[in-house]
């Protein structure tokens, strides 16, 4: 008899953990059941539906799979389960743009909301949906800030200039926006849903976040009375530092070198390609002065999604002529400025005896030299060491302009 009861125990000690292991197997079900139709038709079928599939605490499981949160919390884990989360995002920006439009209005938002820095980066994604996420990653930067430094006064340059344009509470056109480093900003001027003409304005060296002028910029003196036409101020690289200040030997090796060119070479070819992506019937002229003119060689040399290009107060490019930039269908439309009091004409070797070659070893070809095959354009005549940082004033705005509307001077 003791053997009997001993052989049924144990046989309802196996039941039972068979038991547990089913009901444990059932509600792993559920929670993927719950999954599919949180993607499919929301999390109120789910809970309506869920206590008759199975005869356990469906509404339970489903809580304990979404951690006890909130709806648009529960839609924000969900997207670690989707074939399209943003960790699988694509890369190419019209990749980027196809994968948005597949989601969901609450996926986007979820995504906004959950990792508004890195959508507002990302090229290929909407205008709008960029400017939203980067005006709240921004606000909540300020947030962070203002916890640990009550005081504004004792913000950098940038924060403060953040601080006064995010202070109404609307979304503003920041179409990039990274603190990090040096910074990196993008402001638009314009819409750039409807626009024919769009400029992308790319500085030089002296140029980070703490300089960066959000309202009056040289995009913003370009875009002038508007139309048809946006402009943006892209600071999009870390640019080297500026002469403002005496120069040490690291900040001259990053002026005269072409590393930070080249890292912002590719910056460059994502946010045109990202614009081209978005904007796909636009006109769109890089204009680029200085050292940003480097930076646009560069990236002109490995393909660059721009109709038309402006060199302006050149230091030197990376091109051996205007016909090697590869531009957008194959366009050859190069144009340079540069007057002949601006003092950056003495790096590229016109002005100054004894240094035919420099050039050469500093920033690569002349653009304004006729064989390099640039169309050239007139423009604005100053004082040296003033006529460098006047390329959008007077007749040399005019001119850009034109280029800028295929009113070709």
């Amino acid at each position: 008899v003791h053997n009997i009861k001993k052989w049924a125990h144990d046989r309802w000690n196996s039941v039972c953990k068979f038991g547990r292991w089913t009901r444990s197997l059932l509600c792993r079900v559920l929670i993927d059941a719950a999954n599919v139709l949180l993607h499919s038709t929301g999390i109120l079928l789910v809970m309506v539906v869920g206590p008759f599939l199975l005869p356990i605490d469906a509404v339970h499981a489903f809580e304990h799979w979404t951690g006890g949160r909130t709806e648009r919390e529960a839609i924000r884990a969900s997207l670690d389960r989707l074939d399209h989360d943003i960790s699988g995002m694509p890369s190419d920006p019209v990749a980027v743009r196809e994968w948005w439009n597949r989601l969901t209005e609450s996926q986007r938002a979820a995504l906004i909301d959950g990792d508004s820095a890195r959508i507002g980066n990302t090229d290929g994604i909407p205008v709008d949906d960029r400017y939203r996420a980067n005006c709240l990653a921004a606000r909540r930067y300020l947030a962070e800030l203002r916890r640990i430094e009550p005081d504004p006064k004792k913000w950098p340059p940038h924060a403060r200039k953040l601080d006064d344009l995010l202070r109404d509470g609307k979304t503003h056109q920041l179409l990039l926006w990274d603190p990090k480093g040096d910074g990196r900003i993008a402001i638009v001027n314009g819409n750039l849903n409807t626009a024919k003409h769009v400029g992308v304005v790319v500085p030089g060296i002296g140029n980070d976040q703490d300089s960066f002028d959000f309202g009056r910029n040289d995009a913003s003196a370009l875009y002038g009375a508007g139309g048809d036409t946006a402009t943006i101020q892209w600071l999009g690289y870390d640019a080297p530092p500026g002469i403002d200040r005496v120069p040490g030997v690291g900040d001259l090796m990053q002026i005269m070198g072409t590393d930070r060119a080249r890292s912002g070479a590719a910056q460059l070819q994502s946010f045109v390609a990202g614009l081209r992506a978005t904007s796909p019937g636009a006109d769109i002229t890089v204009i680029a002065h200085s050292y940003g003119s480097v930076v646009a060689s560069e990236a002109a040399r490995g393909g660059l999604a721009a109709d038309k290009l402006v060199f302006i107060g050149s230091p030197g490019v990376h091109l051996d002529h205007a016909s090697d930039a590869k531009l957008f269908g194959g366009s050859h439309a190069v144009f340079v400025g540069k007057s002949p009091e601006d003092p950056v004409s003495f790096i590229t070797g016109g002005s100054v005896p004894n240094v035919e070659g420099l050039q050469q070893q500093w920033h690569g070809t002349n653009p304004t030299d006729p064989d390099f095959g640039a169309e050239p354009f007139p423009v604005q005549e100053e004082w040296p060491w003033y006529s460098h940082g006047r390329y959008y004033q007077g007749i040399s705005l005019e001119n850009l302009q034109r280029i800028l509307h295929r009113d070709i001077p």
